[in-house]
């Protein structure tokens, strides 16, 4: 996890290290809005909170996390 180059959130990148696919999912959040984004955070499809997250094998899924109430990146 990282501040994102922007500084308007955090960046979480996940590497798949096992050669396999799956999925993953994330929980509904009052605080925190998650998006996909690309290597380079370059702006992403929000994910639907319960929704499966698609990954193959040795995929890296970067993800951008913002912080819904303001002044809280502590």
């Amino acid at each position: 996890i990282k501040p994102a180059a922007d500084g308007n959130a955090w960046i979480l990148r996940l590497h798949e290290t096992r050669g396999q696919s799956g999925s993953l999912r994330f929980t509904e959040s009052d605080e925190w809005s998650i998006s996909r984004t690309s290597l380079r955070e370059e702006p992403g499809t929000p994910l639907q909170p319960g929704a499966p997250l698609e990954y193959k094998p040795c995929d890296i899924l970067t993800l951008r996390l913002i912080r819904k109430s303001p002044g809280a990146d502590s």
